[in-house]
């Protein structure tokens, strides 16, 4: 008689996240009898910023946040999945993935972890409270122009902000995150503080209490006046649907950098690790690489509520009309969105200097006294992972 099989996974608290795996994860149980798939959930900052390690002594699956790539190779938290991955499977997800999302979990030579979830910051706002046929910013100045007019919020937590500063530095230098003395060269990096600081000062100070989520949950649930329109933020394609919220929201891309280019974000999503740990490494494998794998991703695992990472996905009609157009429209932002630094300790950087950055925004100050500041914490935490 075969011997039942449990495993034990963790996931975050959203409805982008949870019910998706729950559905891949119901749907492989149904298909493979003796065998149960049980899921927890943390929220969306402790999946950022709690350290990995902690989590693989209690779960066998994790979905995990690509940052923490250099420091879960170091500590050898989860299974290589290269040799455990067909020449079809591997091209399949190499070729197909949204953009970089499947290049984000390589580190030190090796896979680990599958995209299942692919987003980047762009624009989103509310359609049924603009004029007919006004246009939105597609300048810098413009978006200026919105923002006095109190039509305009952007996420202000820390790990946020300083991902605007990235977005800002990367589109006029992509080499940006590579030196070891700061993020990006002094004269780009102050240039880039320059305009944050242009157009947080014109933002209330409520923002540094909102992440990506409460914007959209503010958007989507806002009655009367106040504002309308995100520049850039993480994108969640459930309030591109029906009854999501309260109302329904649009996406698009985002206006053009200060300089005139087109603003190029930061790549997210998620993927799906095995932990070292785990008592039944092949059945966690063959869950990883089934909700992966176009069929599932394409399906039921966009239409509970996911943002799949397999480019399928966001071509195909139905997922285009259940969303808005959302998938259509976020598409080339998604293509060209900048992959963050992974080595060990990135993810306290992200954390650290965004806090620098976020009280400087808020209670004013020196701009070069703010990046001597985040420059400290880039250079602390490079020397110790190097």
């Amino acid at each position: 008689m075969r011997s039942h099989v449990t495993l034990k996974g963790i996931s975050w608290d959203h409805g982008r996240a949870f019910p998706p795996i729950i559905a891949a994860a119901q749907r492989y149980e149904e298909t493979h009898p003796g065998i149960s798939i049980s899921w927890e959930k943390h929220s969306l900052h402790k999946f950022g910023h709690a350290p990995v390690d902690s989590l693989c002594d209690n779960y066998d699956l994790l979905i995990i946040d690509h940052p923490w790539m250099g420091y879960a190779h170091r500590r050898r938290c989860f299974l290589p999945l290269k040799s455990h991955l067909s020449a079809r499977e591997y091209l399949d997800l190499e070729r197909h993935s949204v953009g970089d999302s499947f290049q984000t979990y390589h580190w030190a030579g090796e896979l680990w972890a599958l995209p299942i979830d692919a987003a980047c910051p762009a624009s989103f706002w509310r359609q049924d409270r603009l004029e007919p046929d006004e246009p939105l910013p597609a300048r810098w100045s413009e978006l200026l122009e919105w923002a006095r007019q109190g039509r305009v919020i952007v996420p202000g937590f820390p790990p946020d902000l300083f991902l605007h500063f990235a977005m800002l530095c990367v589109t006029e230098n992509p080499k940006c995150g590579e030196s070891p003395d700061g993020f990006a060269p002094d004269e780009l990096a102050l240039d880039s503080l320059g305009h944050l600081q242009e157009l947080f000062s014109l933002l209330p100070k409520t923002v540094f209490d909102l992440n990506p989520i409460a914007v959209h949950e503010q958007l989507a649930s806002m009655q009367g006046t106040g504002p309308e329109y995100c520049p850039f933020a993480y994108v969640y394609s459930n309030y591109a649907r029906r009854d999501y919220g309260l109302h329904v929201l649009t996406f698009g891309d985002m206006p053009q950098a200060p300089g005139g280019k087109l603003l190029r974000s930061v790549i997210g999503g998620t993927g799906l690790a095995v932990s070292a740990k785990c008592k039944h490494p092949e059945t966690a494998l063959d869950f990883a690489r089934f909700t992966a794998s176009e069929p599932v991703q394409r399906t039921f695992y966009t239409h509970a509520g996911g943002q799949p990472a397999h480019v399928t996905a966001w071509t195909d009609p139905f997922n285009h009309q259940l969303t808005n157009g959302f998938f259509q429209a976020l598409l080339a932002p998604m293509q060209r969105a900048w992959t963050r630094p992974r080595f060990e300790h990135y993810p306290r950087i992200q954390e650290e200097a965004g806090a620098c950055l976020r009280d400087w925004l808020r209670d004013g100050g020196s701009s070069r006294s703010c990046l001597r500041g985040m420059n400290r914490i880039w250079k602390s935490y490079i020397s110790v992972s190097s």
